[in-house]
């Protein structure tokens, strides 16, 4: 929104040096120019609203935009999983590599236990636990040999058990924590 209203403002000033120049040549020769100098106005008119709008639609500061991109991190009994983040424990896996249509995702290996599970984003979301070994189906693609899904709405928990050789996986726009059941 904050661009259509910055190429608004372009837009304006050019119109504004424009006329106003028109405006200025047709009173060094004499003629009438009314016209001209009241678009001119009007343009500056319109490109002071427009850079309002993009001063109020644009971020306060460097440091809010930065605040809204989710940050994988973890404490000492929670871990902290965003979609399409490595994290702490996230390491870049592949399903069928040397294909046409390499399947990339992040498995977390975080420490083996049992966890309650917390949806903390903002739609509802699907946690997956894979065993990091891969299957071959019948049509030959790979897949996660073992596994188990848990879905979760919005601020909803789950318990999930996370086994030796086994990593939670989750897809975009995911945002979960992890807390450790003792």
């Amino acid at each position: 929104m904050s661009n259509f209203f910055a190429l608004v403002f372009l837009v304006a000033v050019v119109l504004a040096i424009i006329f106003l120049r028109k405006s200025s040549k047709l009173k060094k020769s004499g003629v009438d120019n009314a016209q001209a100098k009241k678009i001119g106005l009007i343009s500056i008119g319109v490109a002071v609203i427009a850079i309002i709008v993009v001063g109020l639609t644009a971020p306060a500061t460097e440091d809010s935009a930065i605040s809204e991109e989710p940050k994988t991190e973890s404490s000492d009994s929670i871990v902290v999983i965003n979609a399409d983040e490595l994290g702490e424990y996230g390491q870049e896996l592949v399903l069928n590599e040397n294909t046409d249509s390499p399947d990339n995702t992040i498995g977390h290996f975080v420490p083996i236990g049992k966890y309650k599970v917390t949806n903390k984003g903002k739609y509802p979301t699907q946690v997956n636990v894979y065993k990091n070994e891969k299957h071959v189906t019948e049509e030959g693609w790979e897949e996660w040999a073992d596994g188990n899904v848990v879905l979760i709405d919005v601020g909803e928990s789950a318990e999930i058990e996370v086994q030796d050789g086994y990593f939670v996986n989750v897809d975009a726009p995911a945002h979960i924590e992890l807390e450790a059941i003792n």
